[in-house]
């Protein structure tokens, strides 16, 4: 029974952990995006500025 009870336990881990890292890649995506917006706003407000 101990063993059975090892045995899911470590596979709760691997699953968590495996939640884990797909949270983490996915936060990077959007940090990356929200990076990439910024500085296309920026842009965008310098040349509205440039042509005003």
């Amino acid at each position: 029974m101990k063993t059975l009870h090892h045995e899911r336990k470590e596979q709760l881990s691997a699953l968590t952990q495996g939640i884990v890292k797909s949270i983490y890649a996915l936060n990077q995506k959007v940090l990356v995006w929200q990076k990439l917006y910024m500085e296309m706003l920026k842009f965008w407000h310098s040349l509205l500025h440039f042509l005003s």
